[in-house]
């Protein structure tokens, strides 16, 4: 409008310029010419006032127009700036002089308030006294209020209530504005209690992930395979390691990884291409100098939007001891079995045959045909004796009873073979008469003998209830009434290979043993094997 008005004025005084000088020149000549030039002036005069008040309306019918253009221009980004406001989803008003002087609809469900409940009132009103932080609403709400109108922008997070008390989570926005010709402070409001929640639960997840991550007690290392860092390690690749726990290691590969495995980290980066996981077994030393056997586990992941690697890995040192032992007690089982059926042959076997022999020199020496008959029947029962004796010892080593009829009749047979002799009674009960996989039947048979021995020689036991019942698997109730042992004590001195043997062969059929004694007490011991 200012240029339009200065466009009309410059064409104006350019036009009176011209008009001065041409009715000056006119009267010049006419009073040249004539006498009545006192009316010539006066026409010109006319002519000047007329032709000046035309272009005075004319300026003033523009600026009239201009201003009614941009008044309605305004009202009209006006009512869109209002309608903007009133339609926007998150609640929007207007502070002045520390109340709230308008807002929209939004802000009217957001505290579950009229407009006439709301107008007139401090913010304050509608916060606790104080913040979950422990500041004081009113004066920390001021503060923002007043920097927002030197000029500062102010974006917070802030604990708001509604009219009947409920509390949410929110965050609010202040800025300087004028309405009305006024300065006020212009504010947005947006519940994020949702949002509050889902980042609560999302950090509560981390934690959780972050002390499960933390409580495995196999290493982990998190690895960016371009730059061949670790970028994450949990506390036990720090512990064992001897790095800094922190979440972001950045640390090279060199610090955990011995050279002879470094080597091998180029043809593992190919393979990984190929399949999913890797395994490889390593010597590597801890942080204090102790060689470790590990066992290392590494996949590629998917981990913040990158292709990085996890490395898994177990030391193994105890599986590594247990083997020992186990193969130790193979060697010892079989030693002892040997040395058994080595007496068993030489105080059995051996004086039979002696006797049969002495028998057969004694008949090649005897002329009497009727001795020689009775020596020859001689022979033949000292050579049934020993057949008999051959047969035992046969028996032992594998009973033909279990083979050929299985498990609960080979245990009875066991049983009324030694149950006189040792005046134990015993009580067997089971609820199944059917055979089950040979493996299960023998481990079962060799634990129970094992036991059945155990109590005849250490618990001075009366009596011996055995249980086997058939529920998704076999289950083995075995107790005494004898003096019982002391089982944690058994263990830490590893004087109980019996009972190391009967935990071997129960865990190789991935089945569970469980003994329970304690001295004076008796002995309870219950194990299951699955069938499938």
């Amino acid at each position: 409008m200012k240029n339009e008005t200065l466009k009309i004025i410059s064409i104006y005084l350019l036009v009176s310029f011209f008009w001065f000088f041409s009715v000056e020149l006119l009267i010049t000549q006419w009073v040249y010419l004539s006498k009545n030039s006192v009316v010539y002036e006066l026409i010109a005069d006319g002519l000047f006032i007329g032709l000046t008040t035309l272009v005075i309306f004319r300026i003033w019918r523009q600026t009239h127009n201009l201003c009614q253009y941009k008044v309605q221009t305004l009202e009209s980004y006006q009512q869109e700036y209002d309608q903007v406001i009133e339609n926007s989803l998150d609640a929007i008003f207007f502070i002045e002089n520390e109340t709230i002087i308008k807002c929209n609809e939004s802000t009217l469900c957001l505290f579950g308030c009229s407009r006439e409940e709301i107008i007139g009132q401090h913010p304050y009103h509608f916060s606790p006294v104080n913040q979950p932080e422990g500041q004081n609403s009113y004066e920390v709400a001021g503060g923002f209020v007043d920097a927002a109108l030197a000029g500062e922008p102010q974006f917070f997070k802030w604990q708001h209530f509604k009219l009947d008390g409920t509390p949410f989570d929110a965050e609010v926005a202040l800025s300087a504005s004028r309405l009305m010709g006024k300065k006020v402070v212009q504010a947005i409001v947006r519940d994020v209690t949702e949002q509050s929640s889902v980042r609560a639960k999302l950090l509560q997840t981390e934690i959780k992930y972050r002390e499960i991550f933390n409580a495995i007690r196999d290493s982990i290392l998190i690895i960016d395979p371009v730059h061949e860092k670790v970028i994450e390690a949990n506390r036990t690749a720090c512990e064992r390691y001897g790095i800094c726990a922190k979440e972001e290691v950045n640390t090279y590969l060199t610090d955990f990884f011995p050279a002879n495995l470094l080597e091998k980290v180029p043809v593992m980066k190919d393979e990984l291409q190929k399949r999913d996981t890797l395994m490889q077994e390593v010597r590597m030393k801890s942080i204090h100098g102790e060689e470790l056997p590990i066992e290392i586990s590494v996949k590629q992941i998917n981990y913040d939007g990158r292709d990085l690697i996890i490395s898994v890995g177990r030391d193994i040192s105890e599986r590594k001891r247990f083997q020992k032992r186990i193969f130790n007690a193979v060697i010892e089982a079989e030693e002892k079995e040997r040395s058994r059926m080595a007496k068993e042959l030489h105080d059995g076997v051996s004086p039979i045959m002696s006797a049969v022999k002495l028998y057969v020199q004694s008949i090649w020496d005897c002329q009497d045909n009727e001795l020689r008959q009775t020596i020859l029947e001689k022979v033949g029962s000292t050579i049934d004796e020993a057949i008999t004796s051959l047969s035992e010892i046969s028996n032992n080593l594998s009973p033909h009873v279990l083979e050929n009829f299985g498990l609960v009749i080979a245990l009875k047979s066991f049983i009324e073979k030694i149950e006189d002799a040792q005046k134990i009674k015993f009580n067997v009960s089971t609820n199944f008469d059917h055979r089950l996989p040979v493996n299960i039947e023998v481990t079962l048979y060799r634990v129970i003998v094992e036991l059945i021995n155990n109590s005849f020689k250490y618990s001075g036991a009366t009596k011996v209830t055995i249980r086997l019942l058939l529920k998704e698997g076999v289950h083995l109730i075995y107790s005494d009434n004898g003096v019982g042992f002391d089982v944690a004590k058994v263990k830490e001195e590893k004087r109980g290979m019996g009972l190391f043997n009967m935990t071997n062969r129960i865990q190789s059929l991935t089945g569970e043993i469980e003994v329970a004694s304690q001295v004076g007490q008796g002995v309870v011991v219950k194990a299951f094997i699955p069938l499938k």
